[in-house]
């Protein structure tokens, strides 16, 4: 792993951390009030809903029963969790080791024997993984892809990595005043920056 992932993975592992210390779980099915967070959907249970669960419903409607699903970046785990939950076969990697933790934590007392059966856990670079020669009928990047750098490498190794007629899966954070405008200015900005 290059210094620049190993930097990225190092503030990952304190944002795993430091939301472990304060006892948030990434399962949507707790309900607890999480008070550390304050404009933040992870605050409550009735916007974790709204915010949260909705985008992995959509994510779940557009995939494919008995598929097999890359889920890249995926954290604590949650958007693996719930595929797990709806059946879904499904490979999370991360950079970050203690999120890994956090989310075989999660897997192993929340879900079924089965369920679990459904989720691997790796702690990989999408980079590194690429080479595995792995297929998939869908690769989901949940609130990630803007922490990655070079799209057009990603969107090689995506192509690799997907079985004929698969999907890329993309959901984002974006405003509500979002304009086509600042879509171009965004991608203008992604275009000329390095990361």
């Amino acid at each position: 792993m290059n210094s620049r992932l190993k930097k990225e993975a190092a503030e990952f592992n304190k944002i795993a951390n430091l939301r472990k210390s304060k006892n948030i779980s990434p399962d949507l099915k707790n309900k607890k009030t999480n008070h550390y967070f304050f404009n933040n959907p992870w605050r409550y249970n009735d916007t974790r809903q709204i915010g949260i669960k909705n985008k992995i419903n959509f994510v779940i409607n557009n995939i494919r029963k008995n598929s097999k699903v890359l889920d890249v970046g995926c954290g604590t785990g949650t958007l693996s969790i719930e595929l797990a939950r709806a059946n879904i076969n499904c490979t999370g990697i991360d950079i970050s080791a203690k999120s890994l933790n956090i989310a075989k934590d999660l897997a192993k007392n929340n879900l079924t024997n089965k369920q679990t059966k459904l989720i691997n856990f790796l702690k990989i670079s999408l980079k590194e993984f690429s080479k595995s020669n792995e297929k998939y009928d869908a690769v989901i990047f949940f609130k990630t892809l803007h922490h990655l750098e070079k799209i057009n490498e990603v969107t090689k190794i995506v192509k690799n990595l997907l079985n004929k007629n698969g999907k890329i899966i993309i959901v984002e954070p974006v405003r509500n005043d979002l304009t086509n405008l600042n879509i171009i200015f965004a991608f203008i900005i992604r275009t000329l920056s390095d990361t």
